[in-house]
């Protein structure tokens, strides 16, 4: 990993991982190593409650929104009547529970998936007000979600684990 002023996660003086929110970052992308230590990592240091989607199971941004405000506790038969919903919705579920979220396999989705998604989420983080609220992405190789859509690379640090056999 690379110590600088600008990532995200970083070591501290006890060698743990820290996330440190920052004004010009919405997110970490954490790859490598297993799906579990990415989701772990993530759970770890994420602020609580975190929530997390799996995007194996998702087919469109609509679909991703739906699958988060139903673990935030949202009724899914009035969350599935909800029109055109979208990142406006999610936000306000964000704000209001003090959730923080994380899309898990995030290279798992379809081309296009990835880069709506990757657009909702970074009007979603440009819209929260509060720095409580954390985002966070795994994929099984690093940069996917700058690849998905490039005015976030500014935003989201790619941070990689070191897998079993790396070290």
């Amino acid at each position: 990993m690379n110590n600088n002023d600008q990532d995200i996660l970083t070591l501290d003086e006890n060698d743990e991982r820290r996330f440190k929110h920052a004004a010009g970052g919405y997110g970490v992308e954490v790859h490598g190593s297993s799906p579990e230590d990415r989701e772990a990592m993530l759970q770890k240091h994420l602020n609580d409650p975190l929530v997390t989607v799996d995007g194996q199971e998702i087919n469109s941004s609509e679909d991703l929104v739906e699958r988060a405000l139903i673990e935030m506790g949202a009724d899914e038969d009035e969350v599935k009547e909800i029109y055109n919903i979208g990142g406006i919705e999610l936000r306000r579920a964000l704000a209001d529970s003090g959730n923080s979220l994380a899309i898990l396999h995030f290279d798992a989705m379809g081309e296009d998936v990835r880069k709506a998604v990757a657009q909702m989420m970074k009007g979603v983080a440009e819209q929260t007000q509060t720095d409580e609220i954390m985002f966070g992405y795994t994929s099984e190789d690093g940069g996917e979600l700058v690849r998905a859509e490039s005015d976030l690379s500014m935003r989201v640090l790619s941070w990689g684990l070191e897998g079993p056999g790396d070290a």
